[in-house]
């Protein structure tokens, strides 16, 4: 099953490759989604400390970092088949992710859809359909905006280290409210 955020390498596994999907040109060929792998480093070589944060606690490497949330995403595109095929997911189920506003829709997809499609399938393995889901989107709209206005709707500031933040938020909550049961 494929994580929902990113997780920290272990020092104990081999890193793994960094996820591919198709090119759209249908080449054959793979481009390389989501933020950049970390560089390499020898097994003698400790592990970098996670950096500091502006409030001075320090980022667990299990949350998505501020990059995560950067715009690279929308340069991978995949027609309607190879985002399936990417996703692991069944054709019609891509059309009721598009229907349900929870992807794009729009031909070609980018690689935020895909990031969406992914994790709808791994939600699907855990019985939650994609008419469940559409919940999920207006929130995650809802976040952008409060996380848009409180930057004033300017770009100068970039809105990533806030939507990391609202993700532990977000996760936070979840863990709470899962654990009161």
């Amino acid at each position: 099953s494929r994580p929902l955020v990113p997780a920290a390498p272990s020092t104990a596994e081999p890193r793994s490759a960094p996820e591919t999907a198709p090119c759209a040109d249908n080449s054959g060929a793979s481009r390389r989604i989501g933020p950049s792998p970390a560089p390499a480093r020898s097994p003698a070589e400790p592990a970098a400390a996670p950096a500091d944060t502006p409030s001075g606690r320090r980022r667990s490497p299990r949350w998505p970092e501020p990059e995560y949330f950067t715009p690279e995403l929308g340069e991978m595109t995949l027609g309607p088949q190879g985002l399936a095929r990417a996703a692991g997911l069944e054709p019609h189920r891509v059309a009721e992710l598009a229907g349900y506003g929870l992807i794009s829709g729009a031909e070609p997809a980018t690689g935020a859809d895909l990031l969406v499609a992914r994790a709808a399938a791994d939600l699907l393995d855990h019985g939650i359909e994609p008419r469940h889901l559409r919940q999920v989107a207006v929130a995650a709209g809802r976040a952008a905006a409060l996380i848009r206005a409180a930057g004033g709707g300017t770009t100068r500031v970039s809105p990533a280290p806030a939507a990391a933040a609202l993700v532990r938020l977000e996760a936070a909550l979840l863990r709470a409210a899962l654990l009161d049961d």
